[in-house]
């Protein structure tokens, strides 16, 4: 690539989310030119900074690793030498400021430079959804990788044995990557009526996964509900999971889906819901929070906490994945509605 490659930071403690910038400019090829922020700088942000002198060092030490055609420069304002050296083709940016590229680019313009093109390094985050962080390494709470250094914290939006004890059978399955969770359950108010209906699940799934994140890492709210498909001419019930993460981002997904028999449907027509309906089918009092009504149906070849395994698995896969699902959907749809 012509001309050279530029990128900036604090690098208070350097991490694998600066190697991996750092990695990428070298790669690029060309002179490399790294602006490091001067102390008084980094003090307008951030109570506690490792002396320039220092972060130097070290900074010379993870170059010289990955090349020699490099130039470190204090950075003693926001975009520093970007917008000043002509003979850059392009910079190197963490997901988190890649819109200061823009703004740099229009400097660039008014002073007739070559814009810039940007390389974006996706950010590294903790299971709990932080990001990778110099502050958080020097905290204590991660590694240099973005490991949590302290046990996970779950909170789970029921006190139902089946939806919670779902929950801790699926993160048991993955103890290698996520270690030893402690789990909170909670009982909150889903905000939705006691047989939800299609987004009325969902919501309401959302609802308790943002009360069970209070003061946790990651917030589970499970629901099921009642699906209708004009295609099939039937009703299913579904139980759908929401994971809501400290960062704000959720990721959703959903069991099987099953059919209620006629009586169960003319049930919930009169305003009755499908637990209440069971249990008077069956004669088993409270059958929602012992094998379900798919326990029933069966014959006890599946029943509910097995049904709300395959929900919570559905909703952490893009977590176990995040190389492959690299931007997570946000708070969109009913989402926006519960929180609003």
């Amino acid at each position: 690539m012509r001309g050279g490659i530029c990128l900036g930071g604090t690098f208070n403690t350097i991490h694998d989310g600066h190697m991996s910038m750092l990695r990428l400019a070298f790669r690029l090829g060309g002179k490399v030119y790294i602006g490091l922020t001067s102390d008084a700088m980094a003090l307008g942000s951030r109570s506690a900074v490792i002396p320039y002198a220092r972060r130097l060092a070290a900074l010379r030490r993870a170059c010289s690793r990955l090349g020699r055609n490099y130039e470190i420069m204090m950075l003693d304002e926001p975009y520093g030498y970007s917008t000043r050296i002509r003979k850059l083709s392009g910079i190197v940016v963490s997901e988190a400021t890649a819109f200061r590229v823009e703004e740099i680019n229009k400097i660039r313009s008014g002073r007739g430079y070559q814009a810039l093109k940007a390389h974006v390094v996706p950010l590294i985050r903790s299971f709990n959804g932080l990001p990778l962080s110099s502050t958080r390494v020097i905290a204590g709470d991660c590694d240099r990788k973005g490991r949590l250094t302290r046990r996970l914290r779950i909170g789970i939006g029921s006190s139902n044995r089946n939806k919670s004890g779902a929950v801790r059978d699926v993160f048991r399955l993955y103890r290698r990557e996520i270690g030893d969770p402690v789990f909170r359950t909670c009982s909150p108010d889903s905000g939705v009526p006691e047989q939800p209906f299609e987004k009325e699940t969902v919501a309401g799934a959302a609802a308790r996964a943002m009360a069970a994140a209070e003061g946790n890492d990651l917030g589970i709210g499970i629901e099921a509900g009642l699906f209708r498909s004009e295609e099939l001419h039937a009703v299913f019930d579904v139980q759908y999971c929401v994971i809501l993460d400290r960062a704000g981002r959720m990721t959703s997904g959903h069991g099987m889906g099953f059919a209620y028999p006629p009586a169960v449907l003319d049930g919930v027509a009169r305003g009755m819901s499908v637990g209440e309906i069971m249990s008077e089918i069956t004669g088993i009092d409270g059958i929602g929070a012992r094998g379900g009504a798919i326990g029933y149906l069966s014959r006890g070849r599946m029943n509910r906490r097995e049904l709300t395994r395959q929900a919570v698995l559905s909703a952490l896969l893009p977590r176990l994945n995040p190389h492959l699902y690299t931007s997570l959907p946000g708070s969109t749809g009913p989402f926006e509605e519960v929180k609003r």
